[in-house]
């Protein structure tokens, strides 16, 4: 499943990231979800949203070790990328272990 990925545009790739990073600390808040809504239509988010619940844990790394490459190669694209996770861990007003733990699991993954 993971080779023959439809590709995703970038802005669909950070929806299916945020909604990672959303589910960090077990609650997807109605604050997160607007938080990615801004950046995507509706139809897209259900989409993503739909087959992110339909992947395990793996599946979902391998996704953004997938797409990284495509849209975040250099070390500033990168830190780009950190930087909007770290925003949707804070916009519900909080950024707990759960939040931070994730944080340094996705630095490694995105900064490889």
């Amino acid at each position: 499943m993971i080779e023959t990925h439809p590709k995703w545009s970038k802005e669909e790739f950070i929806c299916f990231i945020l909604i990672y990073a959303s589910y960090a600390d077990l609650d997807f808040s109605q604050d997160e979800k607007q938080n990615i809504m801004h950046r995507i239509s509706n139809g897209q988010f259900n989409d993503i949203m739909n087959e992110y619940h339909s992947m395990v844990d793996l599946e979902k790394i391998k996704i953004i070790e997938l797409y990284k490459p495509m849209y975040y190669q250099n070390n500033s694209k990168q830190e780009e990328l950190l930087s909007i996770i770290e925003e949707q861990f804070k916009i519900d007003g909080s950024y707990g272990l759960f939040e931070k733990a994730l944080m340094e699991q996705l630095k490694r993954i995105i900064s490889d």
